[in-house]
């Protein structure tokens, strides 16, 4: 379903910075639910994860092994940080470059694929859309993404009448 949204720093390292979405009335980001669910759900999965993440924001960049590249559609930007041990949780996320990441929702991974799990495959596809409502602003040169800075600039406001054409990914 197409909304709004904005992207909003969500986590800073030495090497790396994360940005997250929230959209259009609602309270928290899509990364703040998933921590505050799988923090208290999943906590040994969730610890896992979010080492992972402050390990490439520190030291190590958004790469392999840390980072699954290319678990959505190919040239999508959808990536996944994964852990396996004691259970196999997925944080969705949009891979700029190494440096750069805007961290969607996810949760536990129980099937083959995500487009098995209706909740991991809406996870996705709302990745997939602001992946398309990006690639637009980039495209139009009102968005930047600043590696060096570790920022991006521009309008980090997307509103659903700018973007009517743009069109939200199909099962």
């Amino acid at each position: 379903m197409k909304r709004s949204f904005i992207l909003e720093p969500f986590r800073e390292g030495w090497e790396a910075v994360s940005y997250t979405v929230r959209f259009e009335g609602e309270e928290l980001s899509e990364a703040q639910k998933f921590e505050n669910k799988y923090k208290q759900e999943e906590p040994e999965s969730f610890k896992d994860t979010e080492w992972r993440l402050e390990n490439m924001l520190e030291e190590h960049l958004f790469l392999p092994p840390m980072l699954k590249l290319e678990e959505g559609k190919r040239h999508d930007w959808v990536v996944a940080i994964k852990t396996v041990e004691p259970k196999h949780l997925r944080w969705y996320g949009l891979r700029y470059n190494d440096r750069m990441l805007i961290l969607g929702n996810g949760g536990l991974k129980t099937t083959d694929t995500y487009q098995e799990d209706p909740y991991l495959h809406q996870c996705v596809k709302d990745l997939q859309y602001v992946f398309r409502c990006l690639r637009k602003r980039l495209k139009r040169n009102s968005i930047t993404f600043d590696s060096r800075e570790l920022e991006i600039t521009g309008s980090l406001n997307f509103s659903v009448e700018q973007f009517n054409d743009i069109d939200y990914p199909e099962d």
